[in-house]
């Protein structure tokens, strides 16, 4: 009896060590329960962790280093996507010395106030729009580039004094959660590409012709695939437009650069940037106004256009130069008010350019 009573107290205090720590000798350790306290704070502690970030995607706030202020942005988002809550830039600061960016703030999009609505003046038709309720929430997280080179993690408030989007199912809706994943634009990209060479080949076969004469019709359509590229290609090395737009110098170098067919994009969105008006918010954001009401291909709306002039960083919120792969006219208002001379390398792709057609054009040959 001797021997199992102590067997059972070694149990005893060996499970309880294992479960609490170590104990003093004499405790009674059947009456060890956490109280109430202790398991609403094991509670909050536990939701704290599904919040808080782990050091591969997410943000740490006293020790995180990034080595882009795009990358902190990225993770931040991460993280309010998590909470329920959209984000945007919400201003930024540039050296005096080289004009590049040192400091970048990014906050919840309920910041600030709402506009007052007027009430004078005719009254003019305008498509049904929702707008974003603004709180004046101070959630922010300031990210500033240090002497190593690095952006550290200066401040993060995370309190918000508006409800939170807490259903999975409705986080993808937020603002700064739309959009497309890589992997998911690049099947797209693909399959666009897949039927517009179908819709080419409809046009020449059909489901009764022999196998002879589809290589037949397959080939006809290589040398008018050809004959246009050539065409293209002594158009835009030979010719150049009788008169340009403007005399921006970065007109100049798309003309140089793009094809003769993309030139013409290019300079339809030169042309549309006259339609807008210029507001700095704060910072390197701006936001743009239509002057008459209406813009051909982007309607009656505002657009906010994030531009650093000094880290050659254009960002806008119609996504044309990531839906088409050139410059918007929203960019290019901001390069014309501010006097850029020469478009970013990053900015000119070079599927669009003379360089890629005559090598396309000499593969083809070989």
């Amino acid at each position: 009896m001797a021997a199992n009573s102590a067997g059972s107290t070694m149990a005893a205090n060996s499970a309880a060590t294992t479960m609490h720590g170590t104990y003093a000798t004499g405790e009674t350790l059947a009456s060890e329960e956490p109280d109430e306290e202790e398991i609403q704070s094991q509670e909050v502690e536990s939701q704290e962790q599904e919040v808080q970030c782990s050091p591969t995607d997410t943000l740490t706030m006293t020790t995180t280093v990034y080595e882009k202020w795009e990358e902190a942005k990225k993770c931040y988002n991460k993280y309010a996507k998590k909470v329920g809550f959209s984000i945007k830039i919400g201003s930024s600061k540039k050296k005096e010395k080289d004009g590049e960016t040192d400091l970048v703030v990014l906050v919840c999009n309920r910041i600030g106030k709402n506009k007052e609505e007027k009430g004078d003046g005719p009254v003019v038709k305008q498509r049904k729009r929702n707008k974003t309720e603004k709180t004046g929430c101070t959630a922010r997280l300031i990210v500033n580039k240090r002497n190593d080179g690095k952006w550290h993690i200066t401040k993060f408030n995370e309190d918000h004094n508006h409800p939170l989007c807490d259903k999975f199912d409705l986080k993808k809706f937020l603002r700064s959660q739309r959009g497309i994943p890589d992997e998911e634009k690049r099947f797209v990209e693909t399959t666009s590409r897949s039927e517009c060479f179908n819709a080419v080949l409809k046009r020449y076969v059909n489901l009764q012709m022999s196998i002879l004469n589809f290589v037949r019709q397959y080939m006809k359509i290589q040398e008018k695939i050809y004959c246009d590229q050539e065409e293209n290609e002594f158009t835009s090395d030979q010719k150049v437009p009788s008169v340009l737009f403007s005399g921006y110098p970065i007109e100049e170098q798309a003309c140089k650069f793009y094809t003769r067919k993309i030139y013409y994009k290019f300079q339809l969105e030169l042309k549309l940037s006259t339609s807008y008006k210029i507001t700095e918010v704060s910072g390197s954001t701006y936001t743009l106004t239509p002057t008459k009401g209406y813009v051909f291909g982007y309607g009656m709306g505002d657009y906010m256009v994030f531009a650093d002039v000094g880290a050659k960083i254009y960002t806008c919120e119609c996504s044309k130069m990531k839906r088409d792969g050139i410059l918007c006219c929203h960019i290019l208002k901001i390069m014309t008010q501010e006097y850029i001379e020469e478009i970013p390398a990053e900015y000119l792709l070079r599927r669009w350019s003379n360089e890629a057609g005559m090598i396309l054009t000499d593969l083809a040959q070989n």
